[in-house]
């Protein structure tokens, strides 16, 4: 070994001689690495405190199945040599209220690699870190959501994986290595208005939205639930029928024109992608591949699958499962007969009444009254309902009861029996009536389009 050391030297001699006598030739790393880094610290810098009004903070934490993910927005600003961030939320760790932050110090430094870190203290993101936050306690003294010593188990230090585009930074916490984003926000978003804005995007979602949103990507579909915690509940559309045994947890986060899951959604097989934008009409959000081509979209669930799912046999007895017909989405043919029924004096008496598809207890499907002083129970018409999934149309027939209809046709002048003959050998296919959204469906006339209703659910 010893003389395999001394003969290398020589036998690299003539290649040095060779060397000396070359061009001097350009050094392709004229910066030695920490150079380099600082240099990139520096940018990031510069960066992060570019844009005027802030950033969008897409902020996931670990991947445990419990815990949500938050969109925050947060601005930098240069204080002396360093800068000082400032938060703003709406969500549960703000009860659910919009907050303004302090600010306080943060560092772009540099470690193995260019780090964000906030290791001063802040009332609204070191939350999510604190292993001795533990969340409201639930109503009734239920149990805190999060465990002490354990928290939301968030990272307050990210590794700056990428600033090449200047609208988007993508970070990775350095202890539970989960990626968050931030992007660039417009100069003219009002932080408030956002949180406002963000939160009906929600509640349309989630919150006032009886059923599912659905993920399709080619032939496969799945239905995602209850997503008003950032946490889909998500199980196959072919098979599902509303238990939620087979249902798998899906984390994501809703921002200013989309949705973002924390990882690409990957199920039976298929890969939807990570990031779905809405669409150009809003009415679904679109996931692309590299070269722009759809991949896969989020959108309104089937609502005949829907209608079905809450009309039939085993809800009989459920009040809660009721349609109430709106006036103002009537197609024109019922509207005009409805004018004639509040033209009538009993018509004015009970100007608010609401025709609603319902379920009684004892009598099944009923196109009933309620409102100023009338209930349904109490004037009804009961229906004969047919499911086809073929051509995903209900039929309707009039059943053998009725209570107090034909008493108030008369005071009507015919035109309440006009109105309940709408459902005599009809049959409806069922459209959305607003986007991702079947807390309404609009009820359209096979035979006749001017036969239509919007119902709400309630």
């Amino acid at each position: 070994m010893k003389k395999l050391k001394y003969l290398l030297p020589l036998a690299a001699l003539p290649l040095l001689f060779m060397q000396s006598c070359s061009p001097e030739e350009e050094d392709l790393f004229a910066d030695s690495a920490i150079e380099r880094l600082e240099a990139d610290a520096q940018s990031v810098l510069d960066l992060l405190c570019s844009s005027e009004n802030g950033w969008e903070m897409l902020y996931f934490l670990n991947e445990e199945a419990d815990i949500p993910c938050y969109t925050l927005l947060v601005k930098f600003e240069r204080s002396g040599a360093g800068g000082v961030a400032q938060f703003a939320s709406y969500s549960d760790v703000t009860k659910n209220q919009y907050k303004l932050s302090e600010k306080s110090p943060f560092e772009v430094k540099i470690d193995n690699s260019t780090v964000l870190s906030f290791d001063s203290y802040n009332s609204i993101f070191h939350i999510f870190s604190d292993p001795d936050y533990r969340g409201e306690k639930g109503p009734m003294d239920k149990d805190y959501p999060y465990k002490r010593g354990q928290g939301m188990m968030g990272d307050y230090e990210f590794n700056v994986v990428d600033h090449s585009n200047s609208d988007v930074v993508m970070l990775k916490g350095k202890k539970r290595g989960t990626y968050s984003v931030l992007r660039r926000l417009d100069a003219d978003v009002d932080w408030q208005q956002y949180f406002t804005d963000l939160n009906n995007v929600k509640n349309t979602l989630f919150t006032s939205n009886p059923a599912p949103i659905r993920l399709v990507a080619g032939d496969a579909s799945f239905h995602l639930y209850n997503g008003a915690s950032s946490i889909f509940q998500v199980v196959d559309a072919e098979s599902d029928n509303g238990t939620l045994t087979a249902a798998r947890d899906w984390k994501f986060v809703i921002f200013s024109d989309g949705l973002r899951f924390i990882t690409d959604f990957e199920e039976e097989g298929v890969n939807a992608g990570q990031d779905f934008y809405y669409s150009a009409d809003g009415m679904r959000m679109e996931s692309r591949d590299a070269d722009g081509n759809v991949i896969a979209t989020i959108e309104t669930c089937d609502p005949y699958w829907f209608f079905k799912l809450v009309n039939v046999a085993e809800t009989s007895g459920n009040s809660a499962h009721n349609w109430e017909i709106q006036y103002d989405g009537m197609g024109a043919k019922p509207k005009e007969v409805f004018d004639r029924i509040f033209a009538t004096a009993w018509g004015e008496a009970h100007r608010n009444v609401t025709p609603t598809l319902a379920i009684l207890a004892r009598y099944g499907d009923v196109l009933g009254l309620a409102g100023n002083g009338l209930s349904y129970s109490r004037n009804y018409q009961t229906l004969v309902k047919t499911f086809d999934p073929a051509t995903s149309t209900v039929s309707y027939q009039l059943g053998d009861r009725q209570v107090n209809m034909e008493n108030i046709s008369e005071h009507t002048n015919g035109a309440m029996g006009e109105f309940v003959n709408y459902f005599q050998n009809q049959t409806y296919r069922f459209e959305t009536a607003q986007p991702f959204s079947l807390s309404t469906l609009r009820m359209v006339n096979v035979a006749d389009e001017e036969i239509s209703f919007v119902v709400r659910y309630n």
